[in-house]
Protein backbone atom coordinates (compact mmCIF):
# COMPACT_ATOMS: atom_id res chain seq x y z
CA UNK A 1 0.00 0.00 0.00
CA UNK A 2 2.95 2.34 0.46
CA UNK A 3 3.58 2.42 -3.30
CA UNK A 4 -0.12 3.08 -3.99
CA UNK A 5 -0.09 5.96 -1.47
CA UNK A 6 3.01 7.43 -3.11
CA UNK A 7 1.56 7.15 -6.62
CA UNK A 8 -1.79 8.63 -5.55
CA UNK A 9 0.00 11.57 -3.91
CA UNK A 10 1.74 12.36 -7.21
CA UNK A 11 -1.59 12.33 -9.07
CA UNK A 12 -3.13 14.69 -6.50
CA UNK A 13 -0.13 17.06 -6.47
CA UNK A 14 -0.31 17.28 -10.28
CA UNK A 15 -4.03 17.96 -9.97
CA UNK A 16 -3.27 20.78 -7.51
CA UNK A 17 -0.74 22.32 -9.92
CA UNK A 18 -3.42 22.48 -12.62
CA UNK A 19 -6.38 23.58 -10.49
CA UNK A 20 -4.88 25.19 -7.37
CA UNK A 21 -7.30 23.06 -5.30
CA UNK A 22 -6.42 21.44 -1.99
CA UNK A 23 -7.11 17.81 -1.10
CA UNK A 24 -7.31 15.52 1.91
CA UNK A 25 -4.10 14.30 3.58
CA UNK A 26 -3.69 12.28 6.76
CA UNK A 27 -2.77 14.36 9.81
CA UNK A 28 -2.56 11.92 12.73
CA UNK A 29 0.18 9.33 12.98
CA UNK A 30 -1.96 6.58 14.52
CA UNK A 31 -0.12 3.22 14.49
CA UNK A 32 2.80 5.09 12.85
CA UNK A 33 0.97 5.07 9.52
CA UNK A 34 2.48 8.37 8.42
CA UNK A 35 5.96 7.02 9.19
CA UNK A 36 5.10 4.05 6.96
CA UNK A 37 4.18 6.30 4.03
CA UNK A 38 0.39 6.07 4.35
CA UNK A 39 -0.45 9.63 3.29
CA UNK A 40 -4.20 9.05 2.86
CA UNK A 41 -6.96 7.57 4.97
CA UNK A 42 -6.92 3.76 4.97
CA UNK A 43 -4.85 0.79 6.14
CA UNK A 44 -2.96 -2.21 4.75
CA UNK A 45 -5.91 -3.17 2.51
CA UNK A 46 -7.04 0.11 0.89
CA UNK A 47 -6.59 3.86 0.62
CA UNK A 48 -9.40 6.44 0.60
CA UNK A 49 -8.41 9.60 -1.28
CA UNK A 50 -10.49 12.72 -1.76
CA UNK A 51 -10.32 16.35 -2.89
CA UNK A 52 -12.80 17.16 -0.10
CA UNK A 53 -12.45 17.62 3.63
CA UNK A 54 -14.29 15.24 6.00
CA UNK A 55 -18.07 15.23 5.87
CA UNK A 56 -18.61 14.19 9.47
CA UNK A 57 -16.64 14.48 12.67
CA UNK A 58 -17.43 10.97 13.83
CA UNK A 59 -15.94 8.85 11.03
CA UNK A 60 -13.90 11.55 9.27
CA UNK A 61 -15.29 10.24 5.96
CA UNK A 62 -14.97 12.51 2.92
CA UNK A 63 -18.08 13.60 1.01
CA UNK A 64 -16.86 11.81 -2.09
CA UNK A 65 -13.82 9.55 -2.07
CA UNK A 66 -11.82 7.61 -4.64
CA UNK A 67 -10.82 4.25 -3.15
CA UNK A 68 -8.03 1.93 -4.31
CA UNK A 69 -7.83 -1.61 -2.91
CA UNK A 70 -4.67 -3.65 -2.43
CA UNK A 71 -5.53 -5.72 -5.54
CA UNK A 72 -5.78 -2.42 -7.49
CA UNK A 73 -9.60 -2.45 -7.76
CA UNK A 74 -11.00 1.06 -7.48
CA UNK A 75 -14.35 2.74 -6.99
CA UNK A 76 -16.05 5.94 -5.87
CA UNK A 77 -17.69 6.05 -2.47
CA UNK A 78 -20.21 8.60 -1.18
CA UNK A 79 -20.54 9.25 2.55
CA UNK A 80 -23.83 8.18 4.08
CA UNK A 81 -23.46 10.57 7.00
CA UNK A 82 -23.31 13.96 5.28
CA UNK A 83 -26.64 15.36 6.33
CA UNK A 84 -25.96 17.38 9.42
CA UNK A 85 -28.06 20.48 10.01
CA UNK A 86 -25.53 22.51 8.04
CA UNK A 87 -25.51 20.03 5.17
CA UNK A 88 -29.31 20.13 4.83
CA UNK A 89 -29.24 23.50 3.10
CA UNK A 90 -27.02 21.98 0.38
CA UNK A 91 -29.41 19.13 -0.27
CA UNK A 92 -29.98 20.20 -3.89
CA UNK A 93 -26.22 20.17 -4.45
CA UNK A 94 -25.91 16.55 -3.30
CA UNK A 95 -29.03 15.52 -5.19
CA UNK A 96 -27.70 16.85 -8.51
CA UNK A 97 -24.31 15.17 -7.96
CA UNK A 98 -26.05 11.82 -7.51
CA UNK A 99 -28.09 12.54 -10.63
CA UNK A 100 -24.82 13.14 -12.50
CA UNK A 101 -23.65 9.68 -11.44
CA UNK A 102 -27.10 8.24 -12.30
CA UNK A 103 -27.74 7.22 -8.69
CA UNK A 104 -31.27 7.53 -7.27
CA UNK A 105 -31.37 10.05 -4.45
CA UNK A 106 -33.43 7.60 -2.34
CA UNK A 107 -30.35 5.31 -2.17
CA UNK A 108 -28.50 7.95 -0.21
CA UNK A 109 -29.98 6.96 3.14
CA UNK A 110 -27.91 5.15 5.79
CA UNK A 111 -25.55 3.39 3.43
CA UNK A 112 -22.34 3.90 1.50
CA UNK A 113 -22.92 4.26 -2.23
CA UNK A 114 -20.20 2.72 -4.38
CA UNK A 115 -19.82 3.10 -8.13
CA UNK A 116 -17.15 2.76 -10.85
CA UNK A 117 -16.40 -0.74 -9.57
CA UNK A 118 -13.48 -1.96 -11.68
CA UNK A 119 -11.76 -5.32 -11.79
CA UNK A 120 -8.20 -5.88 -10.58
CA UNK A 121 -6.72 -5.56 -14.08
CA UNK A 122 -8.00 -2.01 -14.60
CA UNK A 123 -5.64 0.97 -14.45
CA UNK A 124 -6.70 2.77 -11.28
CA UNK A 125 -4.42 5.71 -12.05
CA UNK A 126 -6.28 6.43 -15.28
CA UNK A 127 -9.61 6.25 -13.48
CA UNK A 128 -8.37 8.59 -10.74
CA UNK A 129 -7.33 11.13 -13.38
CA UNK A 130 -10.81 10.92 -14.97
CA UNK A 131 -12.34 11.59 -11.56
CA UNK A 132 -10.03 14.55 -10.80
CA UNK A 133 -10.17 16.28 -14.17
CA UNK A 134 -13.61 15.34 -15.53
CA UNK A 135 -15.87 14.58 -12.55
CA UNK A 136 -14.42 17.27 -10.29
CA UNK A 137 -14.94 19.90 -12.98
CA UNK A 138 -18.62 18.97 -13.10
CA UNK A 139 -18.94 18.82 -9.28
CA UNK A 140 -17.45 22.30 -8.93
CA UNK A 141 -19.86 23.60 -11.57
CA UNK A 142 -22.76 22.15 -9.54
CA UNK A 143 -21.31 23.69 -6.34
CA UNK A 144 -21.15 27.11 -7.98
CA UNK A 145 -24.69 26.71 -9.24
CA UNK A 146 -26.00 26.21 -5.70
CA UNK A 147 -23.56 28.72 -4.16
CA UNK A 148 -21.76 26.12 -2.04
CA UNK A 149 -18.74 27.93 -0.54
CA UNK A 150 -15.21 26.57 -0.94
CA UNK A 151 -14.64 26.54 2.83
CA UNK A 152 -17.50 24.05 3.14
CA UNK A 153 -15.98 21.65 0.59
CA UNK A 154 -12.22 22.10 0.74
CA UNK A 155 -9.37 22.55 3.23
CA UNK A 156 -7.96 26.02 3.59
CA UNK A 157 -4.51 26.70 2.14
CA UNK A 158 -3.12 27.02 5.66
CA UNK A 159 -4.46 23.67 6.83
CA UNK A 160 -3.47 21.90 3.62
CA UNK A 161 0.09 23.26 3.66
CA UNK A 162 0.45 22.24 7.30
CA UNK A 163 -0.44 18.65 6.39
CA UNK A 164 1.71 18.62 3.26
CA UNK A 165 4.72 20.07 5.13
CA UNK A 166 4.53 17.25 7.64
CA UNK A 167 4.51 14.63 4.91
CA UNK A 168 7.44 16.29 3.16
CA UNK A 169 9.39 16.28 6.44
CA UNK A 170 8.80 12.53 6.77
CA UNK A 171 9.77 11.95 3.12
CA UNK A 172 12.99 13.92 3.55
CA UNK A 173 13.86 11.99 6.70
CA UNK A 174 13.14 8.67 4.97
CA UNK A 175 15.26 9.65 1.95
CA UNK A 176 18.13 10.61 4.27
CA UNK A 177 17.91 7.31 6.13
CA UNK A 178 17.70 5.38 2.86
CA UNK A 179 20.75 7.19 1.54
CA UNK A 180 22.64 6.19 4.67
CA UNK A 181 21.47 2.60 4.25
CA UNK A 182 22.75 2.47 0.69
CA UNK A 183 26.09 4.02 1.55
CA UNK A 184 27.11 2.32 4.75
CA UNK A 185 27.65 -1.25 5.96
CA UNK A 186 28.15 -0.07 9.55
CA UNK A 187 25.80 2.45 11.15
CA UNK A 188 24.88 3.57 14.64
CA UNK A 189 21.67 5.44 15.40
CA UNK A 190 22.26 7.66 18.40
CA UNK A 191 20.08 9.98 20.37
CA UNK A 192 18.20 10.55 23.60
CA UNK A 193 15.70 8.01 24.99
CA UNK A 194 12.38 7.86 23.18
CA UNK A 195 13.50 9.05 19.74
CA UNK A 196 12.60 5.76 18.02
CA UNK A 197 16.10 4.38 17.45
CA UNK A 198 15.25 0.69 17.82
CA UNK A 199 12.01 1.18 15.89
CA UNK A 200 13.97 2.84 13.07
CA UNK A 201 16.29 -0.16 12.77
CA UNK A 202 13.33 -2.22 11.55
CA UNK A 203 12.67 0.18 8.66
CA UNK A 204 16.37 0.36 7.81
CA UNK A 205 16.64 -3.44 7.87
CA UNK A 206 13.62 -3.77 5.57
CA UNK A 207 15.24 -1.31 3.16
CA UNK A 208 18.45 -3.34 3.15
CA UNK A 209 16.54 -6.59 2.67
CA UNK A 210 14.63 -5.16 -0.28
CA UNK A 211 11.28 -5.21 1.54
CA UNK A 212 10.59 -1.54 2.22
CA UNK A 213 6.95 -2.02 1.18
CA UNK A 214 6.31 -4.50 4.01
CA UNK A 215 4.46 -2.09 6.26
CA UNK A 216 3.05 -5.04 8.21
CA UNK A 217 6.50 -5.67 9.71
CA UNK A 218 6.95 -3.13 12.49
CA UNK A 219 8.96 -4.94 15.18
CA UNK A 220 12.19 -6.89 15.60
CA UNK A 221 10.23 -10.06 16.38
CA UNK A 222 8.23 -9.86 13.14
CA UNK A 223 11.41 -9.05 11.22
CA UNK A 224 13.19 -12.17 12.51
CA UNK A 225 10.13 -14.34 11.98
CA UNK A 226 9.93 -13.25 8.34
CA UNK A 227 13.61 -13.32 7.36
CA UNK A 228 15.01 -16.05 9.64
CA UNK A 229 18.81 -16.28 9.62
CA UNK A 230 19.10 -13.11 7.53
CA UNK A 231 18.45 -11.06 10.68
CA UNK A 232 19.99 -11.31 14.14
CA UNK A 233 19.38 -9.09 17.15
CA UNK A 234 21.53 -8.76 20.25
CA UNK A 235 21.75 -6.33 23.16
CA UNK A 236 25.17 -5.44 24.53
CA UNK A 237 25.72 -5.17 28.27
CA UNK A 238 28.69 -5.06 30.64
CA UNK A 239 28.92 -8.85 31.00
CA UNK A 240 28.74 -9.54 27.26
CA UNK A 241 31.99 -11.02 25.95
CA UNK A 242 33.93 -12.19 22.89
CA UNK A 243 32.83 -15.75 23.70
CA UNK A 244 29.17 -14.68 23.49
CA UNK A 245 29.66 -12.63 20.34
CA UNK A 246 32.17 -14.60 18.25
CA UNK A 247 32.98 -18.06 19.61
CA UNK A 248 33.89 -19.74 22.87
CA UNK A 249 34.12 -23.02 24.73
CA UNK A 250 30.88 -24.32 26.21
CA UNK A 251 30.73 -27.21 28.68
CA UNK A 252 28.19 -30.01 28.15
CA UNK A 253 27.48 -33.38 29.71
CA UNK A 254 27.64 -36.41 27.41
CA UNK A 255 26.55 -39.63 29.16
CA UNK A 256 27.92 -38.38 32.44
CA UNK A 257 31.18 -37.11 30.98
CA UNK A 258 31.92 -33.38 30.88
CA UNK A 259 33.04 -32.29 27.42
CA UNK A 260 33.90 -28.90 25.98
CA UNK A 261 32.76 -27.88 22.54
CA UNK A 262 33.32 -24.73 20.51
CA UNK A 263 30.06 -22.81 20.21
CA UNK A 264 29.53 -20.04 17.70
CA UNK A 265 28.34 -16.65 18.90
CA UNK A 266 25.74 -14.48 17.19
CA UNK A 267 28.31 -12.60 15.06
CA UNK A 268 30.09 -15.69 13.73
CA UNK A 269 26.74 -17.38 13.06
CA UNK A 270 25.31 -14.55 10.95
CA UNK A 271 28.64 -14.15 9.12
CA UNK A 272 28.47 -17.84 8.21
CA UNK A 273 24.89 -17.50 7.04
CA UNK A 274 25.74 -14.39 5.00
CA UNK A 275 28.70 -16.10 3.29
CA UNK A 276 26.68 -19.10 2.15
CA UNK A 277 23.28 -17.51 1.45
CA UNK A 278 21.89 -18.29 -1.97
CA UNK A 279 24.25 -21.25 -2.43
CA UNK A 280 22.23 -24.09 -3.95
CA UNK A 281 24.93 -26.73 -3.43
CA UNK A 282 25.04 -26.02 0.31
CA UNK A 283 21.24 -26.20 0.48
CA UNK A 284 21.39 -29.59 -1.23
CA UNK A 285 24.02 -30.79 1.28
CA UNK A 286 21.87 -29.74 4.25
CA UNK A 287 18.90 -31.58 2.78
CA UNK A 288 21.07 -34.68 2.28
CA UNK A 289 22.27 -34.51 5.90
CA UNK A 290 18.70 -34.32 7.21
CA UNK A 291 17.79 -37.34 5.11
CA UNK A 292 20.84 -39.26 6.40
CA UNK A 293 20.03 -38.39 10.01
CA UNK A 294 16.60 -39.98 9.63
CA UNK A 295 18.14 -43.03 7.97
CA UNK A 296 20.81 -43.79 10.58
CA UNK A 297 18.55 -42.97 13.52
CA UNK A 298 16.57 -46.12 12.84
CA UNK A 299 19.53 -48.34 11.85
CA UNK A 300 23.30 -47.79 11.82
CA UNK A 301 25.12 -47.67 8.49
CA UNK A 302 28.48 -49.26 7.61
CA UNK A 303 31.17 -47.38 5.67
CA UNK A 304 34.92 -47.50 4.98
CA UNK A 305 37.53 -44.83 5.53
CA UNK A 306 39.86 -43.82 2.69
CA UNK A 307 42.38 -46.32 4.10
CA UNK A 308 39.81 -49.09 4.03
CA UNK A 309 38.95 -49.31 7.73
CA UNK A 310 35.38 -50.47 8.41
CA UNK A 311 33.12 -48.57 10.79
CA UNK A 312 29.46 -48.08 11.53
CA UNK A 313 27.77 -44.84 12.51
CA UNK A 314 24.40 -43.59 13.74
CA UNK A 315 22.61 -40.38 14.74
CA UNK A 316 21.32 -40.15 18.29
CA UNK A 317 20.30 -36.49 18.44
CA UNK A 318 22.12 -33.23 19.07
CA UNK A 319 24.84 -32.07 16.66
CA UNK A 320 26.98 -35.15 15.97
CA UNK A 321 27.06 -38.55 14.34
CA UNK A 322 28.48 -41.36 16.51
CA UNK A 323 31.09 -43.67 14.97
CA UNK A 324 32.16 -47.16 16.13
CA UNK A 325 35.11 -48.88 14.38
CA UNK A 326 34.85 -52.58 13.52
CA UNK A 327 36.08 -54.97 16.30
CA UNK A 328 35.56 -52.31 18.96
CA UNK A 329 34.15 -52.65 22.47
CA UNK A 330 32.16 -49.45 21.98
CA UNK A 331 28.40 -49.47 21.58
CA UNK A 332 25.76 -46.92 20.66
CA UNK A 333 24.14 -45.59 23.78
CA UNK A 334 27.09 -46.55 25.93
CA UNK A 335 28.59 -44.30 28.58
CA UNK A 336 31.63 -42.11 28.30
CA UNK A 337 34.24 -43.14 25.73
CA UNK A 338 32.32 -46.37 24.99
CA UNK A 339 29.56 -44.35 23.30
CA UNK A 340 31.58 -44.05 20.09
CA UNK A 341 33.64 -41.31 18.45
CA UNK A 342 31.81 -38.02 17.75
CA UNK A 343 31.81 -36.50 14.28
CA UNK A 344 30.29 -33.01 14.33
CA UNK A 345 27.83 -32.30 11.54
CA UNK A 346 29.04 -28.69 11.28
CA UNK A 347 32.55 -30.01 10.64
CA UNK A 348 31.28 -32.15 7.76
CA UNK A 349 29.77 -28.99 6.22
CA UNK A 350 33.07 -27.12 6.69
CA UNK A 351 34.93 -30.01 4.99
CA UNK A 352 32.54 -29.75 2.06
CA UNK A 353 33.30 -26.05 1.74
CA UNK A 354 37.04 -26.54 2.30
CA UNK A 355 38.61 -30.01 1.86
CA UNK A 356 41.71 -28.78 3.74
CA UNK A 357 39.68 -27.91 6.84
CA UNK A 358 41.17 -29.42 9.98
CA UNK A 359 38.73 -31.34 12.14
CA UNK A 360 38.47 -33.94 14.88
CA UNK A 361 38.25 -37.58 13.64
CA UNK A 362 38.91 -36.46 10.04
CA UNK A 363 38.94 -39.94 8.42
CA UNK A 364 35.42 -40.67 9.60
CA UNK A 365 34.15 -37.19 8.72
CA UNK A 366 35.58 -37.44 5.19
CA UNK A 367 34.06 -40.89 4.70
CA UNK A 368 30.59 -39.67 5.71
CA UNK A 369 30.96 -36.61 3.45
CA UNK A 370 32.02 -38.80 0.54
CA UNK A 371 28.92 -40.95 1.10
CA UNK A 372 26.69 -37.85 1.13
CA UNK A 373 28.13 -36.38 -2.08
CA UNK A 374 28.10 -39.71 -3.96
CA UNK A 375 24.61 -40.83 -2.94
CA UNK A 376 23.07 -37.41 -3.67
CA UNK A 377 25.15 -36.42 -6.73
CA UNK A 378 26.27 -33.23 -5.02
CA UNK A 379 28.40 -30.79 -7.01
CA UNK A 380 31.58 -29.29 -5.62
CA UNK A 381 31.01 -26.34 -3.34
CA UNK A 382 31.20 -22.92 -4.97
CA UNK A 383 30.86 -19.48 -3.43
CA UNK A 384 27.70 -17.85 -4.68
CA UNK A 385 27.76 -14.49 -6.44
CA UNK A 386 24.14 -13.75 -5.53
CA UNK A 387 24.34 -13.49 -1.76
CA UNK A 388 21.36 -12.26 0.18
CA UNK A 389 21.85 -9.21 2.43
CA UNK A 390 22.01 -9.96 6.15
CA UNK A 391 21.45 -7.54 9.03
CA UNK A 392 22.87 -7.65 12.55
CA UNK A 393 21.12 -5.22 14.92
CA UNK A 394 23.07 -4.40 18.07
CA UNK A 395 20.93 -2.58 20.62
CA UNK A 396 22.65 -0.45 23.30
CA UNK A 397 26.01 -0.93 21.56
CA UNK A 398 27.65 1.66 23.81
CA UNK A 399 26.89 -0.34 26.98
CA UNK A 400 29.29 -3.15 26.06
CA UNK A 401 33.07 -3.27 26.33
CA UNK A 402 33.82 -2.95 22.61
CA UNK A 403 37.45 -4.07 22.79
CA UNK A 404 36.50 -7.13 24.81
CA UNK A 405 33.54 -8.08 22.61
CA UNK A 406 34.96 -7.53 19.12
CA UNK A 407 38.57 -8.32 19.92
CA UNK A 408 40.70 -8.56 16.78
CA UNK A 409 37.60 -8.53 14.55
CA UNK A 410 37.04 -4.77 14.95
CA UNK A 411 39.32 -4.21 11.95
CA UNK A 412 37.54 -6.81 9.82
CA UNK A 413 34.20 -4.98 9.80
CA UNK A 414 35.62 -2.06 7.81
CA UNK A 415 34.20 -2.12 4.25
CA UNK A 416 37.68 -2.10 2.73
CA UNK A 417 38.75 -5.08 4.86
CA UNK A 418 35.75 -7.30 4.18
CA UNK A 419 35.81 -10.50 2.12
CA UNK A 420 36.10 -9.69 -1.58
CA UNK A 421 37.48 -6.17 -1.04
CA UNK A 422 40.90 -5.07 -2.27
CA UNK A 423 42.35 -4.99 1.25
CA UNK A 424 40.63 -8.15 2.54
CA UNK A 425 41.90 -9.31 5.91
CA UNK A 426 41.23 -12.65 7.57
CA UNK A 427 42.31 -13.83 11.02
CA UNK A 428 42.64 -17.22 12.67
CA UNK A 429 40.10 -17.53 15.44
CA UNK A 430 41.53 -18.44 18.87
CA UNK A 431 39.32 -21.46 19.66
CA UNK A 432 38.38 -23.11 16.36
CA UNK A 433 41.61 -22.04 14.60
CA UNK A 434 39.49 -21.25 11.53
CA UNK A 435 40.39 -18.54 9.07
CA UNK A 436 37.70 -15.91 9.43
CA UNK A 437 36.66 -12.82 7.49
CA UNK A 438 33.55 -10.64 7.48
CA UNK A 439 31.38 -10.93 4.35
CA UNK A 440 30.48 -7.84 2.35
CA UNK A 441 26.73 -8.56 2.48
CA UNK A 442 26.49 -8.19 6.26
CA UNK A 443 25.07 -4.87 7.48
CA UNK A 444 25.58 -3.87 11.10
CA UNK A 445 23.14 -1.42 12.67
CA UNK A 446 23.74 -0.31 16.25
CA UNK A 447 21.77 1.93 18.58
CA UNK A 448 22.99 3.99 21.50
CA UNK A 449 21.42 6.30 24.06
CA UNK A 450 23.39 9.49 24.49
CA UNK A 451 21.86 9.75 27.96
CA UNK A 452 23.88 6.66 28.97
CA UNK A 453 27.17 7.76 27.46
CA UNK A 454 28.15 10.74 25.38
CA UNK A 455 29.21 10.17 21.79
CA UNK A 456 32.55 11.76 22.61
CA UNK A 457 33.23 8.98 25.13
CA UNK A 458 32.64 6.16 22.64
CA UNK A 459 35.46 3.74 21.89
CA UNK A 460 37.56 5.52 19.24
CA UNK A 461 38.07 2.28 17.26
CA UNK A 462 34.30 1.95 16.97
CA UNK A 463 33.79 5.60 16.05
CA UNK A 464 36.22 5.31 13.15
CA UNK A 465 34.42 2.32 11.66
CA UNK A 466 30.78 3.36 11.94
CA UNK A 467 28.67 6.10 10.39
CA UNK A 468 26.64 7.88 13.06
CA UNK A 469 23.03 8.91 12.33
CA UNK A 470 21.47 11.24 14.89
CA UNK A 471 17.85 10.69 15.96
CA UNK A 472 16.53 13.86 17.58
CA UNK A 473 13.20 14.52 19.30
CA UNK A 474 10.65 15.53 16.67
CA UNK A 475 7.83 17.61 18.15
CA UNK A 476 6.00 17.51 14.81
CA UNK A 477 5.10 13.87 15.53
CA UNK A 478 3.23 14.87 18.69
CA UNK A 479 -0.39 15.90 18.10
CA UNK A 480 -2.25 15.73 21.42
CA UNK A 481 -4.51 18.72 22.03
CA UNK A 482 -7.22 18.49 24.70
CA UNK A 483 -8.48 20.24 27.85
CA UNK A 484 -6.57 23.36 26.86
CA UNK A 485 -3.29 21.39 26.70
CA UNK A 486 -1.01 21.44 23.65
CA UNK A 487 1.19 18.36 24.12
CA UNK A 488 3.53 19.43 21.33
CA UNK A 489 4.34 22.66 23.22
CA UNK A 490 4.99 20.65 26.40
CA UNK A 491 7.65 18.56 24.65
CA UNK A 492 9.28 21.55 22.97
CA UNK A 493 9.38 23.62 26.16
CA UNK A 494 10.78 20.82 28.32
CA UNK A 495 13.54 20.11 25.78
CA UNK A 496 14.39 23.80 25.37
CA UNK A 497 14.79 24.06 29.15
CA UNK A 498 16.85 20.86 29.44
CA UNK A 499 19.23 22.05 26.74
CA UNK A 500 19.85 25.24 28.76
CA UNK A 501 20.13 23.58 32.17
CA UNK A 502 21.98 20.42 31.07
CA UNK A 503 22.77 19.59 27.41
CA UNK A 504 21.14 18.33 24.21
CA UNK A 505 22.20 14.74 24.88
CA UNK A 506 19.59 14.42 27.65
CA UNK A 507 16.42 15.57 25.94
CA UNK A 508 13.02 13.85 26.08
CA UNK A 509 12.09 11.76 23.04
CA UNK A 510 8.86 12.27 21.12
CA UNK A 511 7.73 8.63 21.45
CA UNK A 512 6.81 9.23 25.11
CA UNK A 513 4.08 11.68 24.04
CA UNK A 514 3.12 10.55 20.53
CA UNK A 515 -0.11 8.69 21.26
CA UNK A 516 -1.57 10.93 23.96
CA UNK A 517 -5.25 11.72 23.45
CA UNK A 518 -6.51 12.60 26.94
CA UNK A 519 -5.43 13.86 30.35
CA UNK A 520 -5.25 10.37 31.88
CA UNK A 521 -2.73 9.21 29.28
CA UNK A 522 -0.70 12.38 29.78
CA UNK A 523 -0.60 11.86 33.55
CA UNK A 524 0.58 8.27 33.04
CA UNK A 525 3.30 9.37 30.63
CA UNK A 526 4.64 11.89 33.14
CA UNK A 527 4.37 9.58 36.14
CA UNK A 528 5.93 6.49 34.56
CA UNK A 529 8.32 7.87 31.95
CA UNK A 530 9.12 11.58 31.90
CA UNK A 531 9.49 12.41 35.59
CA UNK A 532 11.67 9.34 36.41
CA UNK A 533 13.88 10.30 33.46
CA UNK A 534 14.23 13.89 34.69
CA UNK A 535 15.06 12.66 38.22
CA UNK A 536 17.81 10.49 36.70
CA UNK A 537 19.13 13.28 34.47
CA UNK A 538 19.35 15.85 37.28
CA UNK A 539 20.30 13.47 40.11
CA UNK A 540 17.20 14.43 42.12
CA UNK A 541 18.03 18.15 41.92
CA UNK A 542 14.36 19.12 42.17
CA UNK A 543 15.04 22.82 41.96
CA UNK A 544 16.36 22.34 38.42
CA UNK A 545 13.59 19.89 37.59
CA UNK A 546 11.03 22.52 38.57
CA UNK A 547 12.78 25.00 36.29
CA UNK A 548 12.46 22.48 33.47
CA UNK A 549 8.75 22.02 34.24
CA UNK A 550 8.04 25.73 34.62
CA UNK A 551 6.90 25.66 38.25
CA UNK A 552 6.29 23.51 41.31
CA UNK A 553 3.13 21.69 40.23
CA UNK A 554 4.96 18.35 40.18
CA UNK A 555 7.47 18.75 43.03
CA UNK A 556 6.54 21.06 45.93
CA UNK A 557 9.04 22.29 48.53
CA UNK A 558 8.09 21.70 52.14
CA UNK A 559 10.03 22.50 55.31
CA UNK A 560 10.72 19.50 57.54
CA UNK A 561 11.96 19.79 61.15
CA UNK A 562 13.85 17.25 63.24
CA UNK A 563 14.83 18.65 66.63
CA UNK A 564 16.76 21.82 65.93
CA UNK A 565 17.35 20.90 62.28
CA UNK A 566 15.22 22.43 59.53
CA UNK A 567 15.47 21.13 55.99
CA UNK A 568 13.65 21.83 52.75
CA UNK A 569 12.24 18.63 51.25
CA UNK A 570 10.69 18.34 47.81
CA UNK A 571 7.56 16.21 47.78
CA UNK A 572 6.35 14.67 44.53
CA UNK A 573 2.68 15.47 44.08
CA UNK A 574 -0.01 12.94 43.24
CA UNK A 575 0.43 13.02 39.47
CA UNK A 576 -2.80 11.12 38.85
CA UNK A 577 -4.71 13.97 40.53
CA UNK A 578 -3.09 16.90 38.72
CA UNK A 579 -5.40 19.27 36.89
CA UNK A 580 -4.86 20.13 33.19
CA UNK A 581 -3.51 23.55 34.18
CA UNK A 582 -0.46 21.93 35.78
CA UNK A 583 0.55 20.67 32.34
CA UNK A 584 -0.37 23.77 30.32
CA UNK A 585 1.62 25.88 32.81
CA UNK A 586 4.79 24.16 31.57
CA UNK A 587 4.73 26.29 28.42
CA UNK A 588 2.62 29.19 29.68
Amino acid sequence: MKDINEKALKYYLTYREHTNKTFYLRTRNIKNRLDKGYWFQGNNDYIFTSPFKPADNKNKTQKIGFIVKLDKRCYLEFSYQVFSQEDEKYKNFYEEILKYYQIPYSNFNNSHIKTIDFQANQNWGTELEKFLYNDMKKIIEIANKYEVPDEYLFFSEKEFNKRLDRIEDIQNKTNTDNKKVNESLNQILYGTPGTGKTFSTVGMALEILGASDRSDISSIGKLKAEFGTQVEFVTFHQSFSYEDFVEGLKASSDNGKITYEIENGVFKSICGSAKTSGNNSLTALNEAIEKLKEQVTEESLGLKTIRGKDFIFSYQGKTTFRVIPKSSDKEFGGKGYKAGYPVKIDEIIELYKNPKHETYNPSYAKAILNFLTTENNLKDYQETANKKPHVLIIDEINRGNISRIFGELITLIEPSKRAGAEETISVKLPYSKEDFSVPDNLYIIGTMNTADRSLTLMDTALRRRFDFVEKIPNAKLVNGNFDGIDVKKILKTINDNIEILYDKEHLIGHSFLMVIDNIEQLRDAFKNKILPLLEEYFYDDFEKINLVLGGDSFYRKEKKTLGNIDKDIYQKQDIKALEPKAFSDIYA
